[in-house]
């Protein structure tokens, strides 16, 4: 599964936009202690959920049939109690080959 944030790929044709797909997984600022973490382990918890959403988005594609994913936005919002969201979407398309080459010619 291709997915990027580019509304296209090199050497592929979308033959089809096949709707909306998105995930979504949240985790506690300051992880389950409560604050006391440093950035480099506030990273650690953003990938994890990043990861999570972005599996997620992929398994819905997935059930579409899909060869891509295009157009993917992450999104990061945070609420008072400390629980931050990260959502990704992007539109699950189908592709072919374009029949074009992408490198130059040799000279």
């Amino acid at each position: 599964m291709i997915v990027t944030t580019t509304q296209s790929i090199d050497g592929k044709k979308i033959t089809e936009y096949l709707g909306i797909v998105s995930g979504a997984d949240t985790y506690l600022m300051g992880g389950l202690m409560g604050g006391g973490v440093t950035n480099k382990g506030q990273s650690i918890y953003y990938s994890s959920s990043l990861s999570s959403a972005v599996s997620t988005m992929i398994g819905v594609a997935n059930n579409l049939e899909a060869d891509a994913i295009v157009g993917v936005i992450i999104n990061v919002s945070s609420t008072a109690n400390g629980t931050v969201a990260v959502t990704v979407s992007g539109t699950a398309v189908k592709l072919e080959d374009s029949g074009f080459d992408d490198e130059l010619p040799d000279l």
